[in-house]
């Protein structure tokens, strides 16, 4: 499994609208996406710029690039998106364990 990590400051006075942005558009697009397992996303409140965390996992670099295209680690922003975003990030990192797998280990 590819755990996605989106990250994106926002420019001030737009965090209503992306947060619309976010849950209207953004995160249904993505859980339609075949491959695409779990989807989270939230916002900080404890940072001097307002930003924004999506998490999804996704089957494989097959379906990550089903959806995002050849340069998958890169971010996809939508049209309409980027006047919202002052920066964002986007890092991949492949599943070595879950807490499922962790809680089934026998304790030493």
């Amino acid at each position: 499994m590819i755990i996605r990590v989106f990250r994106a400051q926002i420019h001030p006075g737009k965090e209503g609208e992306f947060e619309h942005f976010v849950r209207e558009t953004g995160v249904p697009t993505v859980e339609a996406q075949a491959g695409c397992s779990h989807v989270a996303w939230g916002r900080s409140h404890w940072s001097d710029q307002p930003e924004f965390v999506v998490v999804t996992h996704w089957d494989s670099v097959a379906a990550l690039e089903e959806f995002a295209g050849p340069r998958w680690q890169e971010a996809v922003v939508a049209p309409g998106e980027e006047d919202m975003l002052a920066q964002v990030f986007c890092d991949h990192y492949q599943t070595t364990e879950t807490g499922a797998m962790m809680a089934s280990r026998p304790t030493q």
